[in-house]
């Protein structure tokens, strides 16, 4: 299993949410991939300003891609919860944070990420679709 390149997009001021340029493939650790489409939007890894410091921001290269991949995951429900949480502890070591800071996030994740998955509904589901499938990995 590969390091997945980066995704390229930009920061759209207006909403605040970064949006993918081009589609970008991030081969998962069951023998599939995640394709997501133009325009999938993210809000990078949700870290508060006030930890930046030791942590980094939200759309630092070495989280960035973890991160995206984990938002995707979980607006589309391509997986459960909890695959979604391990595949972005994956993505972090692979990308080089260190095992304690993944560790970290992954503890966050765990720990709040079942609000954020609790509010989805079937329309915010089938809307992330659109952006995100998951594919046979090469």
């Amino acid at each position: 299993m590969s390091k997945p390149d980066q995704p390229t997009g930009y920061f759209d001021e207006q909403s605040g949410q970064w949006l993918l340029a081009s589609a970008w493939v991030c081969e998962l650790s069951d023998g599939r991939a995640l394709l997501v489409h133009p325009m999938a939007r993210s809000d990078g890894a949700s870290i508060p300003r006030i930890l930046w410091p030791f942590v980094g921001p939200r759309f630092a290269a070495t989280t960035f891609p973890a991160a995206f991949c984990h938002d995707m995951l979980y607006m589309a429900e391509l997986v459960t919860r909890s695959q979604a949480d391990r595949e972005f502890m994956r993505l972090l070591l692979l990308f080089g944070v260190s095992g304690i800071k993944a560790r970290l996030y992954w503890l966050a994740v765990r720990g709040f990420g079942g609000f954020v998955w609790a509010r989805h509904t079937p329309d915010t589901i089938a809307e992330a679709q659109m952006f995100a499938e998951l594919i046979p990995a090469d």
